[in-house]
């Protein structure tokens, strides 16, 4: 059984380690009823330790609270364990190496969360440290950079990866992202419509074959660029049912939406036939001078606008993608969101 008493002012708390030796906690000044929280704490914990019982999430709660002295002497006593001072940069090094199968784009949206977070916090700093309204301030941290606020809700996102992983290997009691938005919104801002004549101006204004087929499969085929036009292989045109099968990387995770068919629309169709005839023997996808990521699409592409004679859409210049929207018109309009 553990005990409360005072000496002058300050209380402290005496118990029985599993050694069969008393022990003294001294903790000070305190209000009463946190003296008597201590005693009740220390009792449960010497109670697990006898029987080999593993902590509950509401011990591990407590003990993370307590400072660094008060902690050590529950260890030496044989009622606690010892604590992991785990730093953030090596978690965050620790993580990215563990996740085996995800894909290099994957890879580099966690490495580049992770980059943001180094460069908030030191590598050094303990992850138990980092506090609710420290996460707060990344938050901030974030949106005064030139990043749009759905930009910064995935950084957060990925940010409350991290530490939910270190909740996981009991690194952490608490994730400090846990109440960080992280959900993206739609942003009509985004949308634009872009009208035939334009999209004829700017695919006239393309420097090559491929970059015609490339805005011409956003445009009229309604494909994600680059994840979804530059996976797009000449195996998946069918052209005896105009129609091609397109795999999607963003949503392959979820249960039927590996893939879809889209429709090759007339004004898609020669764009297609023009690149299949200039294609060299055995290519296997339909893009293959711009596939490498050190190509930047979204920039070339501006330039393709401003050659055309058009002001380049609004964007966030952040996002490297092409995103349409069907439209229900009986032309096949479509409106297309960068």
């Amino acid at each position: 059984m553990a005990s409360v008493s005072k000496e002058g002012r300050n209380y402290r708390v005496q118990f029985t380690g599993p050694d069969g030796k008393r022990h003294t906690l001294r903790i000070g000044r305190v209000l009463k009823r946190v003296a008597d929280s201590f005693r009740d704490h220390i009792e449960d914990l010497v109670g697990l330790a006898k029987t080999g019982q593993r902590l509950n999430a509401e011990q591990e709660r407590w003990l993370a609270t307590l400072c660094d002295d008060h902690s050590e002497r529950l260890v030496k006593a044989g009622i606690a364990p010892k604590r992991q001072v785990s730093q953030l940069g090596e978690h965050l090094d620790e993580y990215i190496e563990s996740r085996k199968q995800i894909k290099p784009r994957t890879r580099h949206l966690l490495k580049e969360t992770a980059g943001a977070l180094l460069e908030f916090f030191d590598r050094e700093t303990p992850l138990r440290d980092i506090t609710k309204r420290d996460a707060e301030r990344f938050r901030e941290f974030l949106l005064g950079k030139p990043l749009g606020e759905n930009t910064v809700r995935r950084r957060c996102g990925r940010a409350r990866q991290f530490f939910r992983a270190a909740q996981n290997d009991r690194r952490i009691v608490d994730n400090p992202f846990s109440e960080i938005p992280c959900c993206v919104k739609a942003d009509e801002t985004k949308f634009y419509f872009v009208t035939h004549e334009d999209a004829q101006r700017v695919l006239e204004a393309c420097p090559d074959h491929e970059w015609r087929l490339l805005f011409a499969l956003a445009r009229y085929g309604g494909l994600r660029c680059p994840s979804e036009t530059l996976t797009l292989r000449w195996q998946d045109i069918d052209w005896a049912n105009n129609r091609m099968r397109v795999r999607s990387p963003k949503t392959e995770h979820h249960e039927g939406k590996a893939f879809r068919f889209v429709p090759i629309f007339p004004n898609l169709r020669p764009h297609l036939e023009l690149a299949f005839d200039r294609a060299e023997d055995g290519a296997e996808y339909c893009i293959n001078r711009y596939r490498s990521q050190d190509v930047n699409l979204r920039t070339q592409l501006h330039k393709i606008i401003e050659r055309a004679g058009l002001t380049p859409w609004p964007s966030n210049s952040r996002v490297a993608e092409i995103r349409v929207l069907r439209g229900k018109t009986s032309d096949s309009e479509d409106r297309v969101r960068k």
